[in-house]
């Protein structure tokens, strides 16, 4: 049986990419757990003492050998902040407090609070027996973080079999009445090929949660949400949400991608494109009949087009007055419910949080309008 230590070595060996080294890194010494430089702490063997002449890979290696406890402490707090690449969304009702907190008497879920370690299960074995850690993040958010092992094997290696732990999130933003999951993208060798991988594992949580949480939750439908939401940000120019790219499936059966690639204006091309064509072009639309049929023609054809297509998947992003810290997200409604991307690495947990209240405040405007 692999050691937690162990297992936490080979999880950021495999799977921690270099900015995520390069935060924990900074974690641990902030926390003064490691130090490059002769001090206080490393005297009195309270830091671990590393090289910057190592590779930071194996300062963090260092750092679980010499100072485990500290160390396992501060990388399973900062599980918590992390960006992740995926989420999806519920409704719930009848949460209550009182039967997570008998779970915890019971010990079938751990405190954060009380400084345990995580306990790591492989769910193909263990069934919905795992046993997740609960910490309060604020007062409207509580989380679950479910902590997976994987299994991989690298073929052609003396010792093929590699174990990592894979955190999965469930945040219950009691304020909004929704269960958020999340989780992060994970290499091929520790997924087995399976393409319902993610899902999978968002279902796991989910059958958890109804099943012990005794909560009735749904699937939030977003499809008609951001069908509700896209005429409110094309209206605007200083909205600070922009579609920012999305597939169209077309009525006549054609297929159409359309993105914004590298511009800096989240506007959406080709429809609104046209569009601001016709708009900057009023009187030349206006000047005789022909001009006015073909004005017409294009305001028949947007409007057709955007009723008609259904939508694969959009992105949208929020801006921000830094450009690098503008968040995009992708939205897959093809599955057996809305997974929402994340694209690149700068959406922590403030910023998930933020995308999750927008969609929540917009979907209770669009169930107002429909009532």
């Amino acid at each position: 049986m692999v050691s937690y230590n162990n297992l936490l070595k080979t999880t950021i060996e495999m799977t921690y990419p270099k900015y995520l080294q390069d935060k924990f890194k900074k974690i641990l010494e902030g926390k003064s757990i490691i130090s490059s430089t002769d001090n206080l702490f490393t005297l009195t063997d309270t830091a671990a003492k590393v090289s910057d002449s190592d590779t930071l890979l194996h300062q963090l290696l260092d750092a679980l050998e010499k100072q485990p406890d500290a160390t396992i402490a501060a990388l399973e707090d900062m599980e918590y902040f992390n960006p992740y690449k995926y989420a999806t969304l519920f409704t719930y009702e009848n949460y209550n407090d009182e039967i997570l907190d008998k779970m915890i008497d019971n010990q079938l879920v751990i405190r954060y609070d009380e400084k345990q370690c995580d306990v790591c299960c492989d769910i193909t074995n263990s069934g919905l027996t795992i046993k997740p850690t609960y910490r309060k993040i604020s007062e409207d958010i509580d989380c679950l973080k479910f902590n997976i092992e994987l299994k991989g094997f690298i073929p052609l290696t003396e010792n093929g079999t590699r174990l990592i732990k894979y955190p999965i999130l469930a945040l219950i933003h009691k304020n909004l009445n929704t269960v958020e999951i999340r989780l992060d993208k994970v290499k091929g060798l520790f997924k087995n090929n399976d393409e319902y991988f993610y899902t999978k594992q968002m279902s796991y949580v989910r059958d958890w949660i109804v099943q012990y949480l005794k909560l009735e939750i749904e699937a939030v439908n977003l499809p008609p949400v951001i069908e509700f939401l896209i005429p409110k940000l094309n209206e605007n120019d200083q909205n600070v949400v922009k579609v920012a790219a999305q597939a169209m499936n077309l009525a006549k059966g054609s297929k159409a991608i359309l993105d914004t690639g590298i511009s800096d204006e989240f506007v959406l091309p080709l429809l609104g494109e046209l569009k601001n064509l016709i708009k900057d072009n009023v009187d030349l639309f206006k000047s005789n009949d022909k001009t006015m049929e073909i004005n017409e023609l294009l305001e028949n054809f947007i409007l057709e087009t955007e009723e008609s297509a259904s939508l694969p998947w959009i992105s949208l992003a929020w801006t921000h007055e830094k450009k690098s810290k503008a968040v995009k997200v992708k939205f897959s409604f093809n599955s057996e419910f809305t997974l929402l991307q994340y694209y690149g690495n700068n959406a922590e947990m403030e910023r998930m949080n933020n995308v999750t209240k927008y969609l929540i405040d917009n979907q209770n405007e669009y169930l107002r309008q429909e009532a």
